[in-house]
């Protein structure tokens, strides 16, 4: 009989304690995940920052690169600075965005317009474009250390054993990009103006790149036989050039 009801009072002890033990921790209440579902493609994201101001459309340039550590001077003297966690400098910025769709992500500041803009960094892979409602240039590739674009419709880079793209939109270019693909030294520029076409520091084998906005472009071989190559028309300058066919 003892036995009997010391087997009760333990069943009742550990009844308690898990009566005790589910009051602490109440069950879970199922719910229905809410999933939302894009109503449009997703884009690449674009935070605007800073709010544009009204300046005109004419007064404004656009500046695009990575977003790494860089130093952007314009022919004021004025810079603006990326230390890896800030923009400084005392250049104006009138707007700031970031886009996401590709690593590191791409850095655009709207700032006053200058005649020149010169972008140095340590980036392996640096890429700065210039956009103002008269003019784009474009430079890219590797071993550079500096680019300079100005009003005149010039792209210069410099650096040691560079392998880069240089680009002008100018508004003696009928409308058309000009690219020019290959190595260099040093340094290599290309000019684009009302003069005719100069393309400087490149040797060896490259690629001339014809377009517009509509991405009708066509590409042609080029063999530099020296360090400067001159034309008055781009016409000239393909005539010199082998189309390359697509297969």
């Amino acid at each position: 009989m003892i036995k009997k009801l010391s087997a009760l009072v333990l069943c009742l002890c550990l009844l308690l304690c898990s009566c005790q033990s589910a009051s602490e921790y109440p069950a879970a209440q199922e719910t229905t995940p809410t999933i939302t579902l894009p109503t449009q493609p997703t884009e690449p994201e674009t935070l605007p920052i800073i709010e544009p101001t009204d300046v005109p459309e004419e007064d404004m340039t656009t500046l695009m690169l990575p977003y790494t550590k860089f130093t952007i001077s314009n022919a004021e003297g004025q810079t603006v600075s990326f230390d890896g966690e800030k923009l400084l400098g005392g250049m104006e910025i009138m707007e700031e965005r970031q886009t996401y769709s590709r690593a590191p992500c791409t850095l655009i500041l709207t700032v006053p317009n200058s005649s020149c803009f010169t972008y140095t960094t340590n980036y392996e892979k640096p890429s700065f474009s210039v956009v103002t409602s008269q003019y784009s240039s474009s430079a890219s590739g590797s071993g550079i250390t500096s680019i300079t674009i100005d009003d005149n419709g010039s792209v210069l880079a410099e650096g040691s054993n560079l392998d880069i793209r240089l680009s002008c939109y100018t508004p003696w270019s009928n409308g058309q990009f000009l690219d020019v693909k290959g190595t260099a030294g040093e340094r290599a520029s290309l000019q684009y103006t009302q003069d005719g076409i100069t393309i400087e520091g490149f040797a060896g084998d490259g690629t001339i790149v014809v377009g517009d906005y509509y991405g009708n472009d066509s590409a042609y071989a080029f063999s530099f036989p020296d360090t400067l190559v001159t034309a008055k028309t781009l016409a000239e300058l393909l005539a010199l050039a082998e189309p390359i066919k697509e297969n």
